[in-house]
């Protein structure tokens, strides 16, 4: 399975891509809307596209480590780019709530350059691992329903603008 990486436009059907989840991704599409912040999704190791780490505005790069597939962060071969480029990791291991996507569109319009590392609890600890010499802000988004992740039958992998 590869990402898709097109940009989703304002108010077109394909926005609904951003909200995989249900409702709970709605605060980032909102932002989106707003023209607030750049969101970029990749899953399964999958590249950012260069040009989506090149913006002038706000970007949260999604990495979406959530899947049954996904193998933590050793999968990820852009990672180290990725650090270098960020101004704060926030990985995020919960039952998704719309209050966590909220925080994380808040973090990334302050701090400019934000990765979302979305994961299973089984991965935290290596996520955490990974990290331990990033010199950036680490923020851990935790909550005791984090037994499992649920997925919606949506669209993984993309670029709203």
């Amino acid at each position: 399975m590869t990402a898709v990486h097109r940009p989703y436009e304002r108010g077109a059907p394909s926005m609904q891509g951003l909200d995989a989840l249900g409702n709970v991704r709605l605060p980032l599409a909102l932002a989106v809307a707003r023209g607030s912040l750049l969101v970029v999704s990749a899953i399964n190791g999958q590249p950012v596209p260069r040009h989506c780490l090149q913006q002038p505005r706000p970007t949260l790069i999604i990495v979406a480590d959530d899947r049954p597939s996904a193998a933590g962060p050793k999968r990820w071969c852009q990672l180290s780019e990725l650090l270098r480029w960020a101004n704060a990791v926030v990985i995020h291991v919960n039952h998704a709530q719309p209050q966590h996507y909220e925080a994380v569109a808040n973090t990334a319009i302050i701090r400019q350059r934000v990765v979302l590392v979305e994961t299973a609890p089984a991965r935290h600890g290596a996520w955490l691992h990974r990290l331990q010499n990033y010199s950036g802000r680490v923020i851990s988004i935790l909550s005791q329903r984090c037994e499992s992740y649920p997925h919606g039958g949506g669209r993984f992998g993309g670029t709203a603008q």
